[in-house]
């Protein structure tokens, strides 16, 4: 289990500062996830390589539903600022870590091992109160934390309480502003169970409790509710039964309803690559250096696009408003969503190019009435014209 740095939420300055850290805290556990996904081969790995990469994607999903939130009570996510990423090996922000100063949670960037499973990511993940099940072949026992600490699903639980507190009225962001979470993460989840968007009390405390309920588990039950697959459990339970070599399985005959006597989970250590632990771009030689900026010009060249960098990455993701905000209104308020090719939009009417639905748009002069037309770059037919109303006086103001 670990332990967050005691604060408190007493405004709604405070409840913005700590979703902010929410952010921040869901994005500071995908690097470590990725880097020990990357390092596995072999088939035999497979399984633990599958379950890193779906447990950092539904990192993803929190990071997205916790910035839903700040935007739906007027905040704005801080994502390309000098201090998001940390400087691994670290404390994950909010000061996660023990309070046992011998024990103290650092979270590297290395390569997968048991270990690392069990003293960092199962500790990150862990419940308040863990549900223990038996174990069929128990190659070690879980050691079971001598000091009482707070968890990330109690930090969660505190947001909930600040705006149940502060009330439905400081919901005031446009949705705009907010990723479709149906849309970005279709297939992943049950839409009837994970807010699209976040508009109001009701929605944000879904959102938290998916947050929750995917990392620890429900206090009743490991398996996560969020996907509508029977199988799939929480992280903290994931990630449990890669260290004990089996898959968690209902059992009938233990009290707990479950226990780690499923299909074998594979695991050759000779199989993972010698990745050296938390390495950074300085610490390369010169003509390593060299052989990454070729391999991006030779990816450009074939691609006929950048190999796009994790910093690239995080300043497209804090710029989302300008020209993906008018994208997202769409698909928030009017249904417009294509998830299998791009869907672009131009001031004026134009031909849609190759693998692009246009949506050209015009809008009114005299009022907030903006008239649509969409061409599909398939067949080359254009359909329209549809005239919708936008009632986010700032969006109008923007595409005028």
């Amino acid at each position: 289990m670990i332990n967050l740095k005691p604060s408190t939420i007493t405004s709604l300055d405070d409840l913005r500062l700590f979703l902010q850290k929410a952010i921040e805290l869901e994005h500071s556990t995908i690097p470590p996830y990725l880097v020990a996904h990357y390092s596995l081969a072999g088939d035999l790995n497979a399984e633990i390589k599958s379950c890193l990469l779906e447990v950092a994607i539904e990192e993803m999903l929190h990071m997205t539903l916790a910035a839903n939130i700040l935007n739906a009570i007027g905040g704005t996510p801080q994502i390309d600022s000098p201090d998001f990423v940390p400087n691994y090996p670290s404390k994950l922000p909010l000061g996660v870590g023990s309070t046992d100063p011998k024990n103290e949670l650092i979270v590297p960037l290395e390569r997968f091992s048991k270990q690392l499973l069990k003293n960092v990511f199962m500790e990150i993940e862990e419940p308040e109160h863990p549900q223990e099940f038996p174990v069929l072949e128990r190659t070690a026992a879980l050691v079971t934390p001598a000091f009482s600490f707070s968890t990330i699903g109690e930090f969660y639980a505190a947001i909930k309480a600040a705006l149940g507190h502060f009330g439905n009225d400081i919901f005031t962001g446009s949705v705009a502003n907010q990723v479709s979470v149906h849309d970005a993460f279709a297939g992943l989840i049950e839409f009837d169970k994970v807010p699209d968007v976040v508009e109001n009390m009701e929605t944000a405390f879904r959102a938290i409790d998916v947050i929750v309920e995917q990392g620890e588990g429900t206090t009743d039950s490991p398996v996560d509710p969020n996907t509508g697959v029977a199988d799939d459990y929480a992280h903290y339970y994931k990630f449990a039964a890669i260290y004990h070599g089996r898959r968690l399985k209902p059992d009938l005959t233990d009290s707990g309803g479950f226990s780690y006597t499923g299909q074998v989970i594979g695991y050759d250590p000779e199989q993972v690559y010698p990745l050296i632990a938390n390495l950074k771009l300085e610490d390369l030689r010169e003509d390593n250096k060299a052989n990454i900026r070729q391999h991006r010009k030779e990816v450009a060249k074939k691609n006929n696009e950048g190999l796009v960098s994790y910093d690239e990455l995080l300043k497209a993701l804090d710029g989302m408003q300008g020209r993906n905000y008018f994208m997202n209104y769409m698909y928030v308020k009017h249904g417009l969503r294509n998830r299998d090719i791009n869907v672009r939009y131009r001031p004026s009417l134009s031909k849609a190019t190759k693998n692009e639905n246009l949506i050209s748009f015009r809008p009114s002069q005299k009022s907030n009435k903006v008239t649509l037309y969409i061409t599909d770059y398939k067949t080359a037919s254009t359909y329209g014209p549809k005239t919708i109303v936008i009632k986010d006086s700032r969006l109008f103001e923007e595409l005028k």
